[in-house]
């Protein structure tokens, strides 16, 4: 399975996610980042993603962690179960989840005021260029 993951530099890294031995619809995978993923994490971390295989419910799981800590600074997941797309139910979710996109924003910029007030290190795109590696932009096709 591959992974694509965004950062908010207008860039994308694809992560080849390998089925688990003895693990039946579980893809997992443990990687050096050497990618910006948020000017607040630096180069240096490793990224750990664990997908399950889409059946009626959905979960998808990644840490960052330091490579001396055991425990990540950042945890993020993604679950849900399978409907039916049709019309009826494009429509519900477009009632029930208005402008999602634009509270993902607002809360993504929220967030890093909140971590620059805390005096968090600010990571600038232009430190150590030599260390990013596999990155294409965004319109970038992956043949």
């Amino acid at each position: 399975m591959v992974a694509e993951v965004h950062n908010t530099f207008g860039e994308l890294k694809p992560f080849l996610v390998v089925r688990g031995e003895g693990t039946e619809g579980l893809f997992s995978a443990d990687f050096d980042k050497h990618f910006y993923i948020s000017p607040f994490s630096g180069l240096d971390h490793r990224l750990e993603l664990k997908l399950h295989v889409p059946a009626d419910k959905l979960a998808m799981y990644v840490r960052c962690r330091q490579h001396d800590a055991e425990s990540p600074f950042l945890f993020a997941s993604i679950t849900g179960r399978r409907v039916p797309l049709t019309t009826a139910q494009l429509a519900i979710f477009s009632l029930k989840f208005p402008l999602i996109t634009l509270k993902v924003m607002v809360m993504i910029h929220w967030h890093a005021f909140r971590l620059y007030r805390l005096g968090l290190p600010f990571y600038r795109k232009q430190e150590n260029s030599q260390l990013q590696q596999g990155i294409y932009p965004k319109s970038h096709q992956l043949k």
